[in-house]
């Protein structure tokens, strides 16, 4: 929670000091921060063994009702708020010193203002982050609680469930708790900002909180636009001393987004960063509730963009295609049981009729410019001649043993009267030029 070095902070004089014991529960194991008001204590519960943020306010401060007051009211706010985004309150009390305490979870992470020293955010973690945002004044707002300090410094980032950007939002110290709010107790009972009291960080705070009017929980949206702001562009939208701030929030115009922030965005965040800055409170979002459903619509429309599939060139026709497979096929019929699935099955079946159609017309027509092919093992072979019929073999060919070619090759032997089929006869068997077998279709895979 705290830079290491703080942890070993020597203790201001009237405070707590390492190993104290706070109402009999609490030791204290170290500093965590210091503040103007008070201290924030790393504490280890004795029975529990679970660790603790105790903050103290320091014995000055003490004695002042108004103080007591709000430290009250933020141990109210704190302890009433059922959300994973809000640090917890679990204990409030005083000290034997006189002293008021507030134990409150602990938690150990980076404070988005120190992640924002190193520059703008990518906008999708910016947008997760003001997710978590949102939806911690979500719970807030439903109990009439308005924050009303808002700011990088009061945003916690830690790691939980493999998310190294889970928010808890803390110090709800000048938190306002309306009146008929679903808080328990008498801290809702009077307020405790008189009107024309600014109170707040100016460079996060609404128009009409930097006026000291009333505010309700579109100023807390407003500070929300004020971080996002931060978040993509790197700085804040307004800058400058507390009054220059004032003149331009409530004097001037919406900022908008510098141009290569924007660049970046969905046009409809840009839109969004627009209205949770409006000056009147009219304009902005009517609630966090509200907030949260623009941002779920970005994230609903968002469409994923898919590369378009290859075509292919002109010259890989489906007639290419076909004649491929009709030839390896023809080299090896076997193979198409190997490769086939049942997306190509049309394919290989137009591939098969194809063949069979070209071997038929060979066989018919007798002539062809396909080059030569050899007969395979299996029986099936390519019927193939010349354009031109081969010459008359001369004596000396006819004595030199050399093969002759297919022309000249006899018919293959007829099935013998042992082996023949009823009904069946020489005649039956299709042979192609020079008297090549074609067996039948059922032939073709055994």
């Amino acid at each position: 929670m705290g830079d290491p070095a703080d942890l070993q902070a020597p203790t201001p004089s009237g405070s707590l000091s390492v190993g104290d014991v706070v109402v009999d529960r609490y030791r204290i194991d170290a500093v965590l921060g210091e503040g103007g008001m008070g201290i924030v204590y790393r504490a280890e519960h004795l029975h529990l063994r679970k660790l603790f943020a105790i903050k103290v306010l320091l014995p000055e401060w003490s004695s002042n009702p108004d103080v007591v007051a709000r430290f009250e009211r933020e141990a109210v706010a704190a302890g009433n708020i059922q959300s994973p985004h809000v640090v917890a309150a679990t204990d409030f009390g005083r000290l034997p010193s006189g002293s008021f305490f507030l134990a409150m979870e602990h938690v150990d992470g980076r404070t988005l203002a120190t992640v924002l020293e190193g520059g703008a955010l990518d906008p999708a973690r910016a947008l997760h982050v003001l997710r978590g945002i949102v939806s911690g004044l979500q719970a807030a707002h439903a109990l009439g609680i308005v924050h009303r300090d808002l700011k990088p410094e009061n945003i916690m980032l830690i790691e939980r469930d493999a998310d190294p950007d889970f928010v808890k939002v803390l110090d709800f110290g000048i938190a306002k708790i309306e009146v008929g709010a679903g808080v328990q107790g008498d801290a809702k009972s009077a307020p405790l900002t008189r009107v024309g009291t600014v109170i707040g960080t100016p460079d996060y705070m609404s128009p009409e909180q930097a006026l000291g009017q009333p505010v309700d929980a579109r100023s807390d949206l407003y500070s929300v636009g004020v971080i996002l702001f931060e978040m993509l562009a790197g700085r804040r939208p307004f800058v400058g001393g507390a009054v220059t701030v004032l003149g331009q929030r409530v004097m001037g115009q919406v900022p908008e987004l510098p141009p290569d922030a924007a660049a970046r965005l969905d046009p409809r965040i840009a839109a969004i960063v627009r209205q949770l800055l409006a000056v009147s409170p009219e304009n902005r979002f009517a609630s966090a509730g509200e907030l949260m459903v623009a941002l779920d619509e970005c994230s609903k429309d968002r469409v994923q963009i898919t590369p378009p599939l290859p075509v292919r060139p002109a010259r890989e026709s489906l007639f290419s295609a076909v004649q491929d497979i009709a030839r390896r096929t023809v080299t090896d019929p076997r193979s198409l049981l190997r490769h086939v699935t049942r997306r190509r099955m049309m394919v290989a079946a137009i591939a098969l009729a194809v063949g069979v159609t070209v071997i038929a017309v060979l066989a018919a027509g007798g002539r062809t410019d396909a080059p030569t092919a050899a007969a395979t093992g299996t029986g099936f072979a390519s019927a193939v001649v010349p354009s031109k019929p081969p010459p008359a073999p001369t004596p000396e060919a006819e004595g030199s043993g050399d093969v002759p070619p297919f022309a000249n090759l006899p018919p293959p032997p007829g099935p013998s009267s042992s082996s023949a089929r009823p009904g069946s006869s020489q005649g039956s068997r299709r042979t192609g030029p020079g008297g090549i077998y074609i067996p039948p279709p059922s032939q073709w895979f055994k």
